[in-house]
């Protein structure tokens, strides 16, 4: 399905609300079934550890009722500079906007039955409003637990929770 892509001025906004200086539009490239939508820190982690490269971090820019930006990870191969999703999406989108932004990776959790420090997602006006996370209000970074589903990945792809963390916060 061709995914609507937001407008180039929701994407600009954006750009400068997070102090970033590019965008791409990323085709969705299957690599591997077991790649689980929803999952994309732990799928490129996968990848990773397969055929090298490394981890970019950034954000899916979003456009529906509101104008969000998602935390999200994608894939740059070895000796390229290309990126890669390789994330299918719930809504069968095949293609994003991504916000490349190397300065926002996970990170390991110091909080009791957390296992990583994800960055919360923002919405397009609202900057003095925070994103809400487990029904309650969200600061800029969000100490979470890998869910049975991001277990159940993990599990498919031979991945430990500290694997995943680990190469996801590597500079």
């Amino acid at each position: 399905m061709t995914s609507p892509l937001p407008k180039p001025a929701i994407v600009k906004q954006f750009l400068r609300r997070l102090r970033l200086a590019r965008s791409a539009i990323l085709p969705l490239t299957e690599v591997d079934p077991r790649y689980a939508g929803g999952q994309c820190h732990i799928n490129v982690a996968h990848r990773v550890r397969e055929a090298g490269g490394k981890v970019v971090p950034g954000w899916i820019v979003r456009s529906s009722m509101i104008n969000e930006v998602v935390h999200h990870a994608v894939w740059q191969p070895p000796n390229s500079a290309d990126l890669i999703d390789l994330t299918p999406r719930g809504q069968g989108e095949d293609r994003i906007v991504f916000l490349p932004d190397p300065a926002r990776r996970i990170a390991p959790s110091a909080v009791p039955g957390c296992d990583l420090l994800i960055w919360a997602g923002k919405i397009l006006g609202m900057q003095d409003m925070p994103t809400v996370h487990g029904g309650r209000p969200s600061p800029e970074r969000i100490d979470m637990p890998f869910d049975a589903a991001a277990r159940f990945a993990m599990g498919q792809l031979g991945l430990s929770p500290a694997e995943v963390v680990e190469l996801g916060s590597r500079a």
